[in-house]
């Protein structure tokens, strides 16, 4: 078995590289040399990885390219529900369209309490803006004097 053999059974399979070689027995730096060509496959390992790809192959289901499942609720939905997304690979996010109006929306509710409530707001901007007390009194100062205390 040649390393590009080896790298065509990962990809027909479905694998990736850590889960073929925990199914062989092998060390993943190990198998990553054998997939890159760096140290030929010892014939002892080949039954055992052509067991893994059969068994994988044999597993996998055909995807169906209309319809995704969410990460966030599990859910399987068609693909139109989630939202575009340029960088990533298959162009739409992992989330549902609900799950990230969701998540925005108790983002949007916790900074709103932040906003809201000084108290809050002055914490909020010592904790994750470190900041000279001096200075720190100059913003909190000018912020009362146009939006009020």
């Amino acid at each position: 078995m040649t390393a590009d053999e080896l790298r065509a059974g990962l990809a027909r399979a479905g694998l990736f590289q850590h889960q073929l070689a925990d199914a062989a027995g092998v060390s993943q730096r190990n198998f990553t040399r054998w997939v890159t060509g760096q140290r030929p496959i010892p014939s002892c390992y080949v039954p055992a990885l052509l067991a893994a790809i059969a068994a994988a192959e044999a597993a996998r289901v055909p995807e169906d390219p209309s319809t995704r499942v969410c990460t966030k609720c599990g859910e399987k939905k068609p693909v139109a529900m989630f939202p575009r997304d340029r960088r990533m690979r298959s162009g739409r996010r992992a989330q549902c369209g609900k799950c990230v109006s969701l998540r925005v929306q108790q983002q949007r509710a916790e900074s709103a309490l932040i906003t809201l409530r000084p108290a809050k707001r002055a914490q909020h901007i010592v904790i994750n803006r470190p900041l000279s007390s001096a200075r720190l009194d100059r913003l909190l100062e000018r912020a009362n004097v146009r939006y009020g205390p």
